[in-house]
C-alpha cells in the first residue's frame, strides 16, 4: 500500500554555546555534579539567589541587563538593583534540557611568550526555542513566524539597550512585503507576544550560561597564577537552526508475507516539550 510521506517540519531557531576550559581529572565530579543540578530550575534560582552579591560584581558585572526583568516586557518595581535582579531570578525558566561533552588538545601563549600545552574540555549545549503562540499557529503562517523569531534572535545585542517590540514598524518595513496579506495580520496580532518570548528565552539562557554553569566550572577548574591556562572561553553563535529527525513508527516495520522486515520510515518533526 502507497504511503504519503510526512511533511518536514520546519527546523527552529536555537542558541549554541561551547564552554572552553582546562580539564583536571580531580575536578571531573564537580563538573558532572554542576550539569546535573543545572537541569533543576529551583537549584539554579536558589543557587543564583545566593550568589548575587558574587555575580553582580563578578560573572555578570558585563551583563547586568539579564537580571531587568523590564528587558523582556515584565513590569518591575522601583527597587534598588538587588531587589530588581532577584526578582528577575524568581521569574527565571529552566531552557538547558542536556548537554554534549568531548576534549581537545590545546596549545597556547603563556607567561614570557612560551608555548603551553594542554588538555581542554568543551561543553556544548543547545538551548532550543519554541514560542507556545507559534503552536497555536496552522502551518502556513509558522514560516513568517520563523522569521520574526529570527529577526529578534539575529538583534540580540540591541535587546540589551532597547524593547524591540517597539520596534514593529521597523520589522514590517524590511520584512512585511514578503508575506502575504493573511500572514501580516497574524504577525501583527503576535507580534509583541513573540518578541517578549524570543527576548525571555535568550535571557534564561545567558542567566544560566553566565550566573550558574560558568561560575560553578570557574570555581571548580581554574587556578590563578598556576602554569595552565586560567580562563574559560564562551563561544555563542544566536544563528542556529535546529531539525530533527526520528523513525516513524507504524506498520512499515512490521515483517512482509515472505518474512522480511520493511525499513522503517523517517519523519522529520519538531519535538513537543
Amino acid at each position: 500500500m502507497r504511503r504519503a510521506g510526512p511533511r518536514p517540519a520546519l527546523g527552529e531557531q536555537s542558541i549554541f554555546v561551547e564552554i572552553y576550559f582546562p580539564k583536571k581529572v580531580d575536578c571531573q565530579g564537580r563538573v558532572y555534579q554542576a550539569l546535573k543540578d543545572g537541569l533543576k530550575e529551583a537549584h539554579v534560582k536558589k543557587y543564583l539567589v545566593d550568589n548575587l552579591e558574587h555575580l553582580l560584581t563578578g560573572e555578570l558585572s558585563q551583563h547586568l541587563h539579564l537580571l531587568d526583568p523590564e528587558r523582556y516586557g515584565v513590569e518591575a518595581l522601583p527597587l534598588d538593583l538587588r531587589s530588581r535582579a532577584t526578582q528577575r531570578i524568581n521569574d527565571y525558566k529552566s531552557r538547558f534540557f542536556g548537554w554534549s561533552m568531548y576534549e581537545v588538545d590545546g596549545v597556547f601563549l603563556g607567561g614570557s611568550r612560551r608555548t603551553v600545552e594542554e588538555r581542554v574540555q568543551v561543553i556544548r549545549l543547545i538551548f532550543k526555542f519554541t514560542s507556545s503562540l507559534s503552536k497555536k499557529q496552522k502551518y502556513a503562517h509558522r514560516i513568517p513566524l520563523r522569521a520574526l523569531v529570527h529577526w529578534v534572535a539575529s538583534r540580540y545585542a540591541e535587546l540589551a539597550q532597547q524593547k524591540l517590540w517597539e520596534e514593529k514598524e521597523r520589522f514590517f518595513n524590511n520584512y512585511g512585503p514578503s508575506f502575504s496579506g493573511e500572514q501580516q495580520a497574524v504577525l501583527k496580532e503576535v507580534f509583541e507576544g513573540v518578541v517578549k518570548e524570543v527576548a525571555k528565552w535568550i535571557y534564561d539562557c545567558g542567566l544560566f550560561v553566565f550566573g550558574f554553569l560558568t561560575r560553578e566550572l570557574g570555581q571548580a577548574t581554574l587556578s590563578p597564577g598556576a602554569q595552565i591556562q586560567d580562563e574559560i572561553w564562551i563561544a555563542t553563535d544566536f544563528d542556529l537552526n535546529v531539525s530533527i529527525l526520528r523513525p516513524l513508527l507504524n506498520s512499515a516495520n512490521k515483517t512482509t508475507p515472505s518474512g522480511t522486515a520493511k525499513s522503517p520510515s523517517v519523519k522529520t518533526q519538531t519535538p513537543a516539550r
